[in-house]
Protein backbone atom coordinates (compact mmCIF):
# COMPACT_ATOMS: atom_id res chain seq x y z
CA UNK A 1 0.00 0.00 0.00
CA UNK A 2 1.16 3.67 -0.80
CA UNK A 3 -0.03 6.72 1.35
CA UNK A 4 -0.14 9.53 -0.55
CA UNK A 5 -1.89 12.87 0.39
CA UNK A 6 -3.77 11.25 3.35
CA UNK A 7 -5.28 9.12 0.76
CA UNK A 8 -4.69 5.38 -0.04
CA UNK A 9 -3.46 3.89 -2.64
CA UNK A 10 -4.22 -0.35 -2.40
CA UNK A 11 -4.78 -3.57 -4.43
CA UNK A 12 -7.10 -2.89 -7.51
CA UNK A 13 -5.51 0.13 -7.75
CA UNK A 14 -1.50 -0.25 -9.04
CA UNK A 15 0.79 1.68 -9.06
CA UNK A 16 2.93 2.50 -11.95
CA UNK A 17 5.38 5.22 -10.65
CA UNK A 18 6.04 7.39 -7.75
CA UNK A 19 5.91 10.79 -9.64
CA UNK A 20 9.04 12.97 -8.55
CA UNK A 21 8.98 16.37 -9.59
CA UNK A 22 12.79 18.21 -8.26
CA UNK A 23 13.93 15.78 -6.27
CA UNK A 24 10.18 15.43 -4.29
CA UNK A 25 7.90 12.76 -4.15
CA UNK A 26 5.01 14.60 -5.09
CA UNK A 27 2.49 11.94 -5.35
CA UNK A 28 1.40 8.47 -7.44
CA UNK A 29 0.24 7.61 -11.02
CA UNK A 30 -1.58 4.32 -11.09
CA UNK A 31 -1.31 1.58 -13.93
CA UNK A 32 -4.52 3.62 -15.96
CA UNK A 33 -2.94 6.78 -15.88
CA UNK A 34 -5.11 8.54 -13.35
CA UNK A 35 -2.66 10.78 -10.77
CA UNK A 36 -2.72 11.31 -7.04
CA UNK A 37 -1.37 14.22 -5.94
CA UNK A 38 0.67 13.97 -2.67
CA UNK A 39 -0.29 16.64 0.10
CA UNK A 40 2.70 16.52 1.82
CA UNK A 41 4.61 12.92 1.85
CA UNK A 42 4.38 9.57 0.29
CA UNK A 43 4.68 6.53 2.35
CA UNK A 44 5.08 3.34 0.54
CA UNK A 45 4.54 0.40 2.51
CA UNK A 46 5.78 -1.84 -0.47
CA UNK A 47 9.25 -3.20 -0.54
CA UNK A 48 12.14 -1.02 -0.73
CA UNK A 49 13.48 -2.61 -4.05
CA UNK A 50 9.90 -2.23 -5.27
CA UNK A 51 9.94 1.27 -4.23
CA UNK A 52 13.51 1.92 -5.91
CA UNK A 53 11.77 0.88 -9.04
CA UNK A 54 8.63 2.77 -8.62
CA UNK A 55 10.03 5.97 -8.07
CA UNK A 56 13.35 5.74 -10.38
CA UNK A 57 16.06 4.07 -9.08
CA UNK A 58 18.21 7.22 -10.43
CA UNK A 59 17.21 9.13 -7.51
CA UNK A 60 18.97 6.55 -5.17
CA UNK A 61 22.80 6.15 -4.43
CA UNK A 62 25.19 3.53 -6.35
CA UNK A 63 25.40 1.64 -3.10
CA UNK A 64 21.81 1.52 -2.28
CA UNK A 65 20.86 0.35 -5.73
CA UNK A 66 23.37 -2.52 -6.24
CA UNK A 67 22.17 -4.02 -2.30
CA UNK A 68 18.68 -3.41 -3.19
CA UNK A 69 19.10 -5.62 -6.97
CA UNK A 70 20.32 -7.93 -4.58
CA UNK A 71 18.10 -8.13 -1.93
CA UNK A 72 18.05 -11.66 -0.19
CA UNK A 73 13.83 -12.46 0.09
CA UNK A 74 14.54 -15.91 2.29
CA UNK A 75 15.35 -19.53 1.40
CA UNK A 76 11.56 -20.19 2.67
CA UNK A 77 8.18 -18.83 2.72
CA UNK A 78 4.81 -20.12 4.02
CA UNK A 79 2.06 -22.09 3.04
CA UNK A 80 -1.10 -21.78 4.99
CA UNK A 81 -3.83 -24.58 5.81
CA UNK A 82 -7.22 -23.09 6.55
CA UNK A 83 -9.89 -25.15 8.52
CA UNK A 84 -13.48 -24.34 8.23
CA UNK A 85 -14.34 -26.53 11.91
CA UNK A 86 -17.38 -28.03 13.98
CA UNK A 87 -15.76 -28.43 16.75
CA UNK A 88 -11.91 -26.50 18.04
CA UNK A 89 -8.67 -28.81 17.55
CA UNK A 90 -8.34 -31.16 20.09
CA UNK A 91 -4.38 -31.82 20.86
CA UNK A 92 -3.13 -35.17 22.59
CA UNK A 93 -0.87 -32.84 24.60
CA UNK A 94 -3.43 -31.08 26.33
CA UNK A 95 -3.34 -35.07 28.43
CA UNK A 96 0.11 -33.78 30.18
CA UNK A 97 -0.32 -30.14 29.68
CA UNK A 98 -3.82 -28.57 29.94
CA UNK A 99 -2.72 -24.83 29.38
CA UNK A 100 -2.18 -26.23 25.35
CA UNK A 101 -6.41 -25.63 25.11
CA UNK A 102 -5.88 -21.82 26.25
CA UNK A 103 -2.71 -20.94 23.85
CA UNK A 104 -3.11 -18.87 21.24
CA UNK A 105 -0.16 -19.73 19.58
CA UNK A 106 0.65 -23.50 18.98
CA UNK A 107 3.85 -24.86 17.50
CA UNK A 108 4.26 -27.76 16.08
CA UNK A 109 5.70 -30.57 13.26
CA UNK A 110 9.21 -31.96 14.54
CA UNK A 111 10.42 -34.09 17.46
CA UNK A 112 14.49 -32.90 17.15
CA UNK A 113 16.83 -30.10 15.79
CA UNK A 114 17.77 -32.40 12.64
CA UNK A 115 14.21 -32.23 11.52
CA UNK A 116 14.25 -28.93 11.73
CA UNK A 117 17.50 -28.87 9.90
CA UNK A 118 16.36 -31.47 7.24
CA UNK A 119 13.32 -29.22 6.85
CA UNK A 120 15.17 -25.60 6.26
CA UNK A 121 17.51 -27.50 3.66
CA UNK A 122 14.53 -28.72 1.92
CA UNK A 123 13.10 -25.48 1.41
CA UNK A 124 16.23 -24.22 -0.12
CA UNK A 125 16.12 -27.34 -2.17
CA UNK A 126 12.96 -26.04 -3.47
CA UNK A 127 11.44 -29.45 -2.31
CA UNK A 128 8.44 -29.85 0.92
CA UNK A 129 10.04 -30.88 3.94
CA UNK A 130 9.30 -34.39 5.14
CA UNK A 131 8.96 -32.84 8.55
CA UNK A 132 6.13 -30.55 7.85
CA UNK A 133 6.63 -27.53 10.90
CA UNK A 134 4.88 -24.35 12.63
CA UNK A 135 2.45 -22.42 14.16
CA UNK A 136 -1.02 -22.08 13.86
CA UNK A 137 -3.73 -20.98 15.90
CA UNK A 138 -7.98 -21.92 16.06
CA UNK A 139 -8.83 -17.93 16.04
CA UNK A 140 -12.53 -18.57 16.77
CA UNK A 141 -11.33 -19.81 20.52
CA UNK A 142 -10.44 -15.67 21.46
CA UNK A 143 -12.47 -13.89 18.76
CA UNK A 144 -15.87 -16.27 17.39
CA UNK A 145 -16.99 -13.84 15.10
CA UNK A 146 -14.41 -15.41 12.34
CA UNK A 147 -17.02 -18.23 11.89
CA UNK A 148 -20.63 -18.22 12.05
CA UNK A 149 -22.22 -19.05 15.77
CA UNK A 150 -20.96 -22.69 17.00
CA UNK A 151 -18.48 -23.21 14.23
CA UNK A 152 -14.90 -23.03 14.50
CA UNK A 153 -11.50 -21.54 12.02
CA UNK A 154 -7.98 -22.48 12.32
CA UNK A 155 -5.09 -22.12 10.28
CA UNK A 156 -1.54 -23.62 10.46
CA UNK A 157 1.89 -21.85 8.72
CA UNK A 158 4.01 -24.67 7.82
CA UNK A 159 7.53 -23.59 6.36
CA UNK A 160 7.84 -24.41 2.65
CA UNK A 161 9.66 -22.84 -0.70
CA UNK A 162 8.52 -20.77 -2.83
CA UNK A 163 9.18 -23.12 -5.68
CA UNK A 164 8.33 -26.65 -5.95
CA UNK A 165 10.84 -29.23 -8.23
CA UNK A 166 8.60 -28.22 -11.44
CA UNK A 167 8.54 -24.56 -10.23
CA UNK A 168 6.24 -22.28 -8.45
CA UNK A 169 3.39 -23.04 -10.66
CA UNK A 170 3.31 -26.37 -9.44
CA UNK A 171 1.76 -25.15 -6.51
CA UNK A 172 -1.41 -25.08 -8.42
CA UNK A 173 -1.41 -28.81 -9.34
CA UNK A 174 -0.19 -30.15 -6.18
CA UNK A 175 -2.52 -28.18 -3.96
CA UNK A 176 -5.21 -31.23 -3.09
CA UNK A 177 -2.02 -33.76 -2.34
CA UNK A 178 -0.44 -31.42 -0.38
CA UNK A 179 -3.65 -30.47 1.98
CA UNK A 180 -4.45 -33.82 2.36
CA UNK A 181 -0.79 -34.30 3.70
CA UNK A 182 -0.85 -31.44 5.74
CA UNK A 183 -4.09 -32.02 7.06
CA UNK A 184 -2.62 -35.88 8.16
CA UNK A 185 0.15 -34.01 9.72
CA UNK A 186 -1.96 -32.19 11.62
CA UNK A 187 -4.32 -34.98 12.11
CA UNK A 188 -1.56 -36.69 14.44
CA UNK A 189 -1.56 -34.00 16.37
CA UNK A 190 -5.09 -32.83 17.05
CA UNK A 191 -7.00 -36.62 16.56
CA UNK A 192 -10.48 -34.91 16.65
CA UNK A 193 -9.78 -33.51 12.65
CA UNK A 194 -11.93 -36.03 11.50
CA UNK A 195 -14.09 -35.88 7.94
CA UNK A 196 -16.89 -35.36 10.03
CA UNK A 197 -15.09 -32.62 11.68
CA UNK A 198 -13.66 -30.79 9.15
CA UNK A 199 -16.08 -29.07 6.95
CA UNK A 200 -13.97 -27.24 4.09
CA UNK A 201 -10.18 -26.91 3.93
CA UNK A 202 -8.52 -24.32 1.78
CA UNK A 203 -5.03 -23.95 0.94
CA UNK A 204 -2.73 -20.85 0.43
CA UNK A 205 0.27 -21.42 -1.42
CA UNK A 206 3.38 -19.17 -1.31
CA UNK A 207 2.82 -18.31 -5.10
CA UNK A 208 -0.80 -17.05 -4.01
CA UNK A 209 0.44 -14.96 -1.54
CA UNK A 210 2.90 -13.00 -3.80
CA UNK A 211 0.03 -13.03 -6.68
CA UNK A 212 -2.14 -11.72 -3.93
CA UNK A 213 0.20 -9.00 -2.58
CA UNK A 214 3.06 -7.93 -5.34
CA UNK A 215 5.37 -6.80 -2.00
CA UNK A 216 5.75 -10.12 -0.77
CA UNK A 217 7.94 -11.37 -3.38
CA UNK A 218 8.26 -14.95 -3.35
CA UNK A 219 5.96 -15.15 -0.84
CA UNK A 220 8.54 -13.82 1.56
CA UNK A 221 6.50 -12.65 4.81
CA UNK A 222 9.20 -10.54 6.24
CA UNK A 223 9.74 -8.84 2.79
CA UNK A 224 13.14 -10.18 2.87
CA UNK A 225 14.80 -12.23 5.00
CA UNK A 226 16.15 -12.26 8.71
CA UNK A 227 19.99 -11.81 8.04
CA UNK A 228 22.74 -9.79 9.10
CA UNK A 229 23.10 -7.55 6.29
CA UNK A 230 19.41 -7.16 6.58
CA UNK A 231 19.03 -6.52 10.24
CA UNK A 232 19.29 -3.37 12.28
CA UNK A 233 20.55 -0.43 10.42
CA UNK A 234 21.28 -2.75 7.43
CA UNK A 235 17.35 -2.84 7.06
CA UNK A 236 16.96 -1.88 3.73
CA UNK A 237 20.37 0.13 4.17
CA UNK A 238 22.13 2.61 6.12
CA UNK A 239 21.10 4.77 3.92
CA UNK A 240 17.98 4.62 4.26
CA UNK A 241 17.75 3.90 8.37
CA UNK A 242 15.34 5.52 9.99
CA UNK A 243 12.84 5.05 7.15
CA UNK A 244 13.95 8.25 5.18
CA UNK A 245 15.06 8.00 1.39
CA UNK A 246 17.29 10.77 -0.88
CA UNK A 247 14.06 12.18 -1.86
CA UNK A 248 11.89 14.63 -0.12
CA UNK A 249 8.53 13.49 1.47
CA UNK A 250 8.99 9.94 0.18
CA UNK A 251 9.32 7.72 3.45
CA UNK A 252 9.52 3.35 3.88
CA UNK A 253 6.75 2.17 5.79
CA UNK A 254 6.79 -1.59 4.96
CA UNK A 255 8.44 -4.54 6.79
CA UNK A 256 11.30 -4.38 4.44
CA UNK A 257 12.86 -1.75 6.69
CA UNK A 258 13.89 -2.21 10.12
CA UNK A 259 11.65 -3.22 12.95
CA UNK A 260 9.81 -5.27 9.72
CA UNK A 261 8.69 -9.01 9.52
CA UNK A 262 4.78 -9.14 8.97
CA UNK A 263 4.36 -6.44 12.31
CA UNK A 264 3.35 -2.66 12.35
CA UNK A 265 7.04 -2.03 14.22
CA UNK A 266 7.99 -0.33 10.68
CA UNK A 267 4.90 2.13 10.24
CA UNK A 268 5.42 3.42 13.81
CA UNK A 269 8.64 3.92 13.22
CA UNK A 270 7.80 6.20 9.52
CA UNK A 271 4.88 7.53 11.33
CA UNK A 272 7.25 9.10 13.80
CA UNK A 273 9.89 10.30 11.18
CA UNK A 274 7.15 12.22 9.57
CA UNK A 275 5.41 13.79 12.20
CA UNK A 276 9.04 14.42 13.34
CA UNK A 277 9.77 16.47 9.72
CA UNK A 278 6.58 18.11 8.74
CA UNK A 279 6.35 18.94 12.66
CA UNK A 280 3.30 17.83 13.33
CA UNK A 281 1.48 16.99 16.56
CA UNK A 282 1.78 13.26 17.56
CA UNK A 283 -2.24 11.96 18.39
CA UNK A 284 0.06 9.10 20.35
CA UNK A 285 2.14 8.74 23.22
CA UNK A 286 5.65 7.93 22.09
CA UNK A 287 7.70 4.44 23.02
CA UNK A 288 9.97 5.66 25.69
CA UNK A 289 13.54 4.54 23.54
CA UNK A 290 15.66 1.69 25.40
CA UNK A 291 17.87 2.72 27.92
CA UNK A 292 21.66 1.34 28.12
CA UNK A 293 23.90 1.11 31.15
CA UNK A 294 26.98 -0.17 31.40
Amino acid sequence: MIEAGGGSVRAGAPVREIVVESNWATGVRLADGTRIDAARFVASGIDAPGTLQLAGTEHFPEAVRAKLANWHWGDHSLVTIHLALNQPPAYAAAKFDPDIDRAFNIFFGFDDTDQVVRSFERCKASEFPDFPMGNGACNTLFDPTYAPQGKHAAFWWPFAPYALPGGPEEWDRRKPEITARLLAVWRGYASNLTPDNVLATFLLAPLDVERGNAAMRRGAVRLGAYVSSQLGINRPHPLLAKNRTPLEGLYLCGSSCHGGGANGGPGYNAANAIVADLKLARPWTPIAPPEWSG
